[in-house]
């Protein structure tokens, strides 16, 4: 089954997540992206993955989403050691596709979140 794409999976990561923040919102579905298009990342991270992360940022009071906080939670992106491996080289590489603007993307959220509201 393909992944939900990244409207899709804005509503349900909401509707699963409710107390997520705009931002840990947009910037989780900006990494999951990046990492299902990484080259060297064999076992993409799904739908069950984005959630099992997002919940638990929620629940450790996360309101952001960096580097560090990716680093401490690798083992729901990463499932097999070589991945693990190529995901930690390309940390700063996905952190500046977190930070990039997406104009479309951020919109989603948006609409989310006021519908949330």
């Amino acid at each position: 089954m393909p992944p939900p794409t990244p409207r899709e999976e804005v509503a349900i990561l909401k509707a699963r997540c409710p107390r997520a923040s705009h931002r840990l919102l947009l910037k989780l579905v900006k990494l999951i992206n990046a990492i299902r298009g990484l080259p060297g990342i064999t076992d993409k991270p799904g739908l069950r993955e984005s959630i099992a992360l997002l919940g638990a940022l929620v629940n450790e009071g996360s309101g952001d989403l960096g580097e560090r906080e990716i680093e401490r939670h690798l083992c729901f992106l990463a499932k097999r050691r070589l991945d693990l491996e190529n995901l930690r080289k390309a940390l700063a590489r996905v952190e500046t596709v977190m930070e990039a603007p997406d104009a479309a993307l951020e919109s989603w959220v948006e609409e989310v979140m006021e519908v949330a509201a």
